[in-house]
C-alpha cells in the first residue's frame, strides 16, 4: 500500500514540460518557432514577415505565402503528378510552361494587365531569377512602396482569373480583367476605409481560448472553420471545441 501510495504521488508530481515556452505547454506557434529556428536565416525570417504585413486582405496574404512556397497547382508542376494534363500557360497562345515566373511575370497576358495599370516596370528587369527574387524585387524596391497592396492584390487577381479560364472556359481579355480588377480594387479600399466596417471587427484572443483549455482537464479537439464574403471584404470564422467523445465543450465565432 505504502509503494503504492509513493508511486501515485510521484506521477501526480512529475510532469512532461516543454522548454520553448514560459507555461511549459506545447503551442504550435512555439514548435513552429522551435523547427524553423534552424533552418532559417534572419533575412528569410525578414522577408516572410514582410509578407505576412502586406496591407491587404489575409486570403492574399495567405495566397502570397503560397505562392513563395510553391503550394500553386500549376501547369508545369501538376503535368508531372497527373497524366495527361496541361502542362501550358492558359492566358497566352504560346506553348510555354506554366509557372510562377511565367504566370505573374512572363506572361503576355499578365504583362497587358501590369501595362494597363501602368506597372510596366515591375517586369522589365532581367535579374529576376525566380519568383522569390522578383517579389524581393518589388517589396524592397522605394519606387514601389506605397504600392504593395495593389501589386498583391493584382497577383492574386491574375490566379483567381486564371482559374476562371480553366474551370469556366473564361475567355482570356486583358481590358476585361484590368475592369474587374480596378472596380472590386476600388470598393475594397473603400471598404477598409469605412469606419462603421472596422468597428464590426470582434477578434477572439489567445488567452481566452487558453484559459478555455487550461482550466479543464480532458482530451479536446479544435475545430476550425472560414467563410470569406466577396460582396464587403469580410470574413467569418468560429472555432469549436470538441472532447474525445464529439460533445461539443465550447464554440466561438466572430468576423473581420
Amino acid at each position: 500500500m505504502l509503494l503504492t501510495l509513493l508511486l501515485l504521488t510521484l506521477t501526480s508530481l512529475n510532469r512532461t514540460k516543454w522548454n520553448s515556452t514560459k507555461t511549459g505547454e506545447l503551442t504550435m506557434k512555439s514548435a513552429y518557432n522551435y523547427i524553423t529556428k534552424f533552418n532559417t536565416n534572419k533575412n528569410e525570417a525578414s522577408f516572410g514577415k514582410q509578407i505576412w504585413n502586406l496591407n491587404t486582405m489575409s486570403k492574399v496574404n495567405m495566397f502570397c505565402w503560397k505562392i513563395l512556397a510553391g503550394a500553386l497547382s500549376l501547369g508545369q508542376k501538376m503535368s508531372t503528378y497527373v497524366k495527361d494534363s496541361n502542362p501550358f500557360c492558359l492566358l497566352c497562345d504560346n506553348s510555354i510552361m506554366e509557372d510562377e515566373m511565367h504566370l505573374f511575370v512572363n506572361c503576355f497576358f499578365t504583362r497587358k494587365i501590369w501595362d494597363l495599370f501602368g506597372f510596366n516596370n515591375i517586369y522589365n528587369s532581367r535579374s529576376h531569377k525566380d519568383i522569390q527574387s522578383w517579389f524581393n524585387f518589388w517589396m524592397n524596391n522605394k519606387d514601389f512602396k506605397n504600392s504593395h497592396d495593389k501589386f498583391s492584390f493584382i497577383i492574386w487577381s491574375i490566379w483567381k482569373f486564371r482559374n476562371s479560364v480553366n474551370y469556366d472556359n473564361v475567355m482570356p481579355v486583358p481590358q476585361n480583367l484590368f475592369e474587374s480588377i480596378t472596380t472590386t480594387y476600388q470598393k475594397y479600399v473603400s471598404t477598409i476605409n469605412n469606419p462603421l466596417s472596422s468597428s464590426r471587427k470582434k477578434n477572439i484572443t489567445p488567452s481566452k481560448i487558453n484559459s478555455i483549455v487550461n482550466n479543464k482537464s480532458y482530451d479536446w479537439f479544435i475545430y476550425f472553420d472560414v467563410s470569406y464574403m466577396e460582396a464587403d471584404f469580410t470574413m467569418g470564422y468560429a472555432i469549436s471545441i470538441m472532447d474525445n467523445t464529439g460533445n461539443r465543450k465550447y464554440c466561438r465565432a466572430a468576423n473581420s
